[in-house]
């Protein structure tokens, strides 16, 4: 397992650092085993995983302490206000497959976090205020997209 330290760097990205790891760790194996050879894709392969899975638990984290503090806020200028839920929408591009997943399993309110970070908004003002009808329109945005 891997300690991770993180810092938000700008708008739309997030850089992280592992700083310690497990040595039996299979991920790590394979980055000794690839340190001697010349072409270092293996670890360029092996720092994706270690920022695809920092950057799952971040957001995990900061889903879950969001969903606990406005659990029992009705405002919606409340919610997206959140230090959790800015953080999210920091973080930005890496952040959209984890927001649709999120909509898909649990549907809240990711909408202004997804428009926020993509520029788009699939919603049919219609379907405004109607989570199943926009949670809809955004999982098929996310599947035109490629997520």
């Amino acid at each position: 397992m891997e300690v991770v330290d993180y810092a938000v760097t700008g708008t739309n990205s997030i850089d992280y650092a592992v700083t310690r790891t497990d040595s039996t760790d299979s991920r790590v194996q394979a980055w000794q085993a690839s340190r001697s050879q010349s072409d270092n894709s293996s670890i360029k392969k092996l720092s994706y995983i270690f920022s695809q899975q920092a950057i799952f638990q971040t957001l995990n984290y900061l889903a879950g302490q969001w969903r606990e503090e406005v659990k029992f806020t009705s405002s919606i200028d409340e919610m997206i206000s959140h230090p959790c839920y800015q953080a999210i929408i920091t973080i930005g591009i890496p952040a959209i497959p984890f927001l649709l997943k999120e909509l898909q399993e649990r549907p809240d309110h990711w909408f202004a976090a997804l428009e926020a970070i993509t520029g788009d908004d699939p919603v049919d003002p219609g379907d405004l205020g109607d989570i199943r009808k926009m949670t809809e329109a955004w999982l098929r945005w996310g599947q035109q997209h490629g997520y």
